[in-house]
């Protein structure tokens, strides 16, 4: 028990640790400091115009303070689960402030030395719950300011907080031994040391009640308070009560009253059992123990930083460039790269003035593939790095403007892909326009930034419009209104609907492929009807000739990986995908989704195959001259490159609606299959049904 001065010193301690805690402990999730920038892809010239940091800030800078010192959509938004965190950071310091508060306590008024006989059972009960409740809570609080397990190590919350939890472990391991063993020794040490002479009057049975304090004995027998032996429920007479006394409420003057009967054997004077030594030495270890996790918290606030930010190496080309060309040098000084490497690790040194810029190295992959080997051979497994061959091998790409193709202006601007190293630069293509390669296209130069890749945007200045609209269908359909939605409103919480790739790079693979393929064909097929339907479609591509026999187009659909032409690598691929799928909705749902968006394929290919074999019928008629030594069959690669209508008309039912068609079943958007896809493939089917029956009439006459 405490007298009134010791309960109001302890209310007002307890009141200034848990008011400084709660103001001080760290909640925000992130703060402009160079750790920051060391967690991300932005160096301080991301903010700062200057780029060592400091000073006056960009518009982005602005732009992160006035949001509360949050990154977009890539940091958790400050206030997002804020109940949530509150309410977990009040329990913790909550707790930590009671436990904490009883080991100051003890130290500074009650002494270590006067808990010898043993810990009382409700402060051991207390003092766990508090264990509990800050162990459980700073797992919670934890959470929410790591984004990235690498963090544990690399920022200086994370070093710090390894400290912290360490020396709270070892508190608590410590905790564990006092409060079992070492308390059980201490009380069996006690009872020992405290027979003596006034053991055996305990006041019971009508035995007179005799107590020891300050090594004189006292008889409180005719005393009110110590009926039956026993004071305030919690003091025994036939004891050593020195100890005690230190927390009762009143002084030894009480004793006054009660009649002294002598001194007590001396050898009982200040006797301390060995467990009792243990249990002080390991009550002032705690005490440095905790002082030590406070300082973390000190830290934490008000620390200098224990990593550093990303700084430019500095070069000559920047010094240059910075003239010439300023938004390339802040871009690349906004990477991660800026900090090891210069322009001359990807452009080579050859390069020094603006007389000789036909000096400077491009990049291609070989040169990413230096730091970045894994995603590079990803890459190159792919269908993506295949996207020049398969322009090249169309039969009237030859034929097209040099500004339109290998100009990149037109499809060779998404098309410049497969630029595996140097050699290929020297082509004749190449050296037309010797810009652009495989890479940047995701990661935009100069900064190649991992975040802005991974959003779905990345992906849509290739796959847009009239033949292959994934963009416009993904993100109309159920998945992208969700993750656009909650990457506005819900930063954290946008991943629970999938972008582009969730699914076509799945845990960062950059291997990009499906199983259908950009033409919907596949080999073999076990639907006799279908396979009826797709042999015509072959036909019509090329791949096989009027008789159906393969032809040499056969080899380029292989080398452009167009199409699956073994049942395992059709399966392989497709079970890669439903594997994916099946990580957000039931097997069932997803085997049912896919085999309906399948037969959308094959109700498109119904309908274009009778196209197919209407043209064909106008070919071998010899109402549409035949091209040379080409097969009696549209060829549907050549595209607007026709000499009729109805062909044209073939030509955009094939990359136009049948895309459509299929490719909105399998991105979730009903509206593209119905009314841009399949409503407008019985269109054009009666359109060259018309046109048909035009040309075979005026031939007639």
């Amino acid at each position: 028990m405490f007298n009134n001065r010791q309960n109001r010193l302890i209310r007002y301690l307890l009141q200034v640790i848990l008011v400084a805690l709660f103001l001080f402990y760290p909640l925000a999730s992130t703060i402009a400091t160079p750790e920051y920038s060391g967690q991300t892809d932005r160096a301080c010239s991301y903010c700062h115009e200057n780029y060592d940091g400091g000073g006056t800030l960009t518009v982005n800078g602005e732009t992160f303070r006035s949001a509360g010192y949050v990154m977009g959509s890539e940091s958790r938004s400050l206030w997002s689960g804020l109940s949530l965190r509150f309410f977990t950071g009040f329990l913790h310091v909550l707790a930590a402030v009671i436990w904490f508060g009883t080991i100051f306590y003890i130290h500074l008024f009650v002494k270590p030395k006067s808990l010898t006989s043993g810990l009382p059972k409700k402060e051991r009960v207390l003092g766990w719950v508090c264990i509990i409740v800050v162990g459980v809570t700073g797992i919670i609080l934890t959470v929410f300011r790591i984004n990235e397990i690498d963090e544990i190590w690399t920022t200086t919350f994370g070093i710090v907080w390894i400290v912290k939890v360490s020396f709270f472990l070892l508190m608590v391991a410590i905790a564990a031994v006092a409060t079992t063993r070492l308390n059980r020794r201490m009380r069996e040490e006690y009872e020992k040391a405290k027979a003596g002479p006034v053991s055996a009057a305990d006041g019971k049975e009508g035995r007179p009640a005799h107590i020891v304090y300050s090594g004189q004995i006292y008889d409180v027998s005719e005393s009110r308070l110590w009926k039956d032996g026993v004071h305030m429920r919690r003091h025994y007479a036939g004891n050593d009560l020195t100890e005690a006394m230190s927390g009762a409420p009143h002084g030894p003057e009480a004793l006054e009253k009660v009649k002294k009967i002598g001194s007590a054997p001396s050898e009982e004077k200040g006797r301390i059992s060995k467990p009792a030594r243990i249990f002080v030495g390991m009550a002032y270890v705690i005490l440095g123990f905790m002082l030590v996790i406070l300082l973390c918290v000190a830290y934490w606030n008000w620390g200098p930083p224990l990593v550093t930010a990303y700084k430019p190496v500095s070069s000559s080309c920047a010094d240059c460039h910075i003239d010439i060309s300023p938004k390339q040098v802040m871009d690349f000084n906004r990477s991660k790269m800026s900090a090891t490497m210069t322009c001359a690790d990807c452009h080579g040194s050859g390069h020094s003035n603006a007389d000789d810029v036909k000096k400077a190295v491009l990049p291609t992959i070989a040169t990413c593939g230096e730091c970045h080997p894994d995603q590079a051979e990803q890459y190159l497994s792919g269908k993506h790095a295949l996207g020049l061959v398969a322009l090249e091998a169309m039969p009237y790409t030859h034929m097209q403007p040099a500004a339109f193709i290998e100009g990149q202006k037109g499809c060779g601007g998404c098309h410049t892909l497969g630029l595996t190293d140097e050699t290929v630069r020297e082509s004749e293509g190449r050296k037309y326009y010797r810009y652009g390669m495989d890479c940047q296209n995701c990661h935009t130069r100069h900064a190649f930034s991992k975040a802005e890749a991974s959003e779905p945007e990345a992906c849509m200045t290739c796959h847009m419009g009239f033949d292959h609209a994934q963009w416009e269908m993904w993100s109309g359909s159920k998945h992208g209104v969700t993750y656009l939605m909650n990457r506005a409103i819900e930063p954290e919480s946008r991943y629970r609907a999938p972008k582009c790739q969730t699914c076509h790079m799945p845990d960062g693979d950059h291997r990009v492929f499906s199983a259908w393929g950009f033409l919907a064909v596949r080999l073999p097929e076990n639907d006799e009807e279908w396979m009826n339907y797709r042999t015509i479609i072959l036909k019509g591509l090329g791949v096989l000739d009027p008789e159906g026999n393969p032809t040499e187009r056969l080899e380029v659909v292989k080398a452009g990986k167009v199409a699956r032409l073994t049942e395992e690598e059709f399966n392989a691929e497709r079970n890669r995908y439903t594997e994916i799928c099946a990580r957000c909705h039931t097997p069932y749902f997803v085997q049912e989704n896919i085999k309906n968006a399948d037969q959308m394929i094959k109700e498109a290919d119904k309908l274009f195959s009778e196209a197919i074999e209407i043209v064909a019928g106008l070919y071998s008629d010899g109402i549409i001259p035949a091209r040379g030594d080409y097969q009696a069959y549209p060829d549907l690669l050549t595209f607007y490159d026709v000499n009729t209508k109805v062909e044209q008309v073939l030509y955009e039912m094939f990359m136009d609606h049948r895309m459509k068609t299929f490719q909105g079943a399998f991105h979730i958007n009903y509206d593209y299959s119905t009314w841009y896809g399949y409503a407008k493939m019985k269109k054009d089917l009666t359109e060259i049904r018309e046109l048909a029956q035009e040309m075979r009439s005026k031939s007639a006459k």
